[in-house]
């Protein structure tokens, strides 16, 4: 009996060993993209253990890091956390890059794909003037287009809006990896271009209005003012360092990356945005600064210094990249943060399925249930449009004579993955 003890906890205490290594080799995968060579003590312990078939045949297929590599590489990793690189880490980083070595969805993979191309053109800008400009009206802006007392989004802002779209989804492509998840929540991966590897975190879906303009009229409703994604990830997933990584290359490219305190909520937007609200900007930059503050608390702290005629130092603009972050669970329902906490079960949003959006085809919910639990159950048929007066939004009807639709009047840059053709 007492050998039958024995050998139960001897069992125990392998099969937890065995765990433990599992689990020490699959974060090493997931931070370096490769596999230690035969010298290094993880590499020792990997070419002498019983793995398994899944497991040994996911290392067959990776690049040996040899052990001076893996020094320069966490010097590197941690001066992009840092934004401070130097010229030697990236000249490396490049070489890095050329070789095609390192698995793109890995912690340094994403830190590779941040580094900026050399002669990638910036950001298109929304005006190409100062906010101090606009400010003083000295700006020669595009005029409102208002049909119906309607507002409609003007041209400028329409191509940027879509440029904006493309550079977003692109770059998360390549951070997140190529894959699906399917109606229980499992996510199954696609071999990335120029990897033998098929490593995938998540995926990408329009959301909210830009899901509503997609299903319903195959583009952008022209009443909008910003695009709204979200990105799914596997529930073993940081967003943290993809959205540093994120950051840094959109950031090389010209646009400016913020994000939200609740850690949900992500934005891209313009340097040089044309419209704004003075009253908005200004308590969002005090709920920048102190986030713990309520509604209230920050309106009573904004309100004498909206009174003095104080500005915020650098608007966001009403036109941006909403970026939705949740964790998928298998088998468990998603609480979405729409204007009320919304679970919403798998099968109701995935598997993604194709949607048209102006000229692009990107991926969209399987089903309009958040839609109609956000906007309404006639929502695809009850064309309505946020108006604001005098301090108040209400939704007015949007006539039959008001352009639905926005599409870009110029060609979009590094697009061919999307277009619809």
């Amino acid at each position: 009996m007492v050998a039958k003890q024995i050998s139960k906890t001897r069992t125990k205490a392998a099969l937890g060993v065995k765990k433990n290594f599992l689990t020490e080799v699959t974060s090493w995968i997931h931070r370096y993209g490769c596999k230690p060579s035969q010298t290094h003590p993880l590499g020792k312990h990997i070419l002498h253990s019983d793995l398994t078939s899944a497991m040994t045949t996911r290392i067959a297929e990776l690049r040996v890091m040899k052990k001076c590599s893996i020094k320069k590489a966490d010097r590197f990793m941690e001066a992009i956390a840092k934004n401070k690189t130097t010229k030697l880490q990236r000249i490396w980083a490049a070489q890095m890059k050329a070789r095609q070595c390192i698995v793109p969805t890995s912690l340094l993979g994403q830190c590779l794909s941040a580094l900026p191309s050399h002669g990638r053109p910036k950001a298109p800008a929304m005006a190409g003037v100062s906010v101090a400009k606009v400010r003083s009206g000295s700006a020669e802006l595009p005029k409102k287009n208002v049909s119906h007392g309607i507002e409609l989004a003007p041209s400028v802002v329409v191509n940027w809006l879509y440029q904006a779209t493309v550079d977003v989804q692109f770059a998360l492509s390549r951070l997140l990896g190529e894959g699906h998840f399917d109606k229980h929540g499992h996510l199954s991966a696609q071999a990335l271009p120029g990897s033998k590897s098929s490593e995938c975190l998540g995926e990408v879906s329009l959301m909210w209005g830009s899901d509503l303009g997609s299903r319903r009229d195959q583009g952008m409703l022209a009443h909008d003012m910003d695009v709204d994604l979200a990105v799914f990830l596997k529930k073993d997933i940081s967003w943290a360092p993809i959205w540093n990584a994120l950051s840094i290359s959109l950031t090389h490219k010209g646009y400016r990356c913020t994000q939200a305190s609740d850690g949900i909520h992500f934005r891209v937007g313009p340097h040089d945005p044309i419209h704004w609200n003075e009253w908005k900007e200004l308590k969002n930059e005090i709920k920048a600064k102190s986030p713990g503050l309520s509604r209230a608390q920050i309106n009573k702290k904004a309100s004498p210094l909206y009174k003095k005629g104080s500005l915020a130092a650098k608007p966001h603009g009403t036109s941006f990249v909403d970026i939705e972050v949740y964790h998928v669970c298998p088998k468990k329902p998603i609480r979405i943060a729409g204007s009320k906490p919304l679970s919403v079960a798998l099968n109701k949003i995935f598997p993604l399925t194709t949607g048209i959006f102006g000229p692009l085809k990107l991926y969209i919910p399987k089903s309009a249930f958040m839609l109609t639990q956000e906007y309404g159950k006639n929502v695809m048929t009850k064309r309505v449009a946020k108006v604001i007066t005098g301090g108040r939004a209400r939704w007015v009807k949007i006539p039959h004579e008001v352009r639905k639709t926005a599409w870009p009047v110029v060609a979009l840059r590094h697009a061919e993955k999307f277009l619809d053709i």
